[in-house]
């Protein structure tokens, strides 16, 4: 619920909807994306997917090109000012994870680290298995 609540002060801070808000975070990650895989992370049609890029583009946080081995599929990259808006987001972030990891100790990180990373492949192992049904 807090981590819902926090991804919804940030789109309202920036005046973005939530699926903005994550594609702008998939990308920080990791760029260049597919439009395609897009709509894979938000759950979004392709319809929906053209939209939003439509939008983030017009605001300036992206940019869209055809890669010349599949001149098929679009590639979707962050500019400088989407970069700095997903820098942003985790520049907030950051000083209060470092705080906390100091107050819980090394140790106790480490044992978190561990449950989020079973947690993550557990969470992956259901999507696909709901996919298949």
């Amino acid at each position: 619920a807090s981590t819902d609540g926090y991804r919804r002060a940030v789109a309202s801070r920036f005046g973005l909807g939530a699926a903005d808000l994550a594609t702008l975070s998939l990308l920080h990650r990791q760029e260049p994306q597919r439009a395609s895989q897009i709509g894979e992370w938000t759950g979004l049609t392709p319809g929906s997917v053209t939209a939003l890029l439509d939008r983030l583009e017009a605001r300036g946080f992206l940019t869209r090109s055809r890669p010349p081995h599949d001149r098929r599929s679009v590639e979707v990259g962050l500019t400088e000012e989407g970069r700095a808006l997903g820098d942003a987001v985790i520049d907030g972030l950051l000083p209060v994870m470092e705080r906390i990891a100091d107050e819980v100790g090394p140790e106790a990180c480490r044992v978190v680290v561990a449950i989020l990373r079973k947690v993550d492949a557990a969470l992956d192992d259901l999507t696909t298995d709901a996919r298949l049904v």
